[in-house]
């Protein structure tokens, strides 16, 4: 959330929107670093 300046919801919204990869374990949601490093790297020209 620090990294892409964002709320809890809105980087859940953006996980269920663009199909992130994310496992639960116990309480804690682990979330695919990579695809979202991905969706939110600047655009290639």
């Amino acid at each position: 959330m620090a990294k892409y300046s964002m709320t809890r919801d809105q980087l859940y919204h953006y996980i269920k929107t663009y199909g992130i990869s994310k496992v639960k374990v116990g309480r804690i949601i682990k979330i695919s670093k990579q695809e979202l490093d991905n969706l939110f790297a600047p655009p290639k020209i």
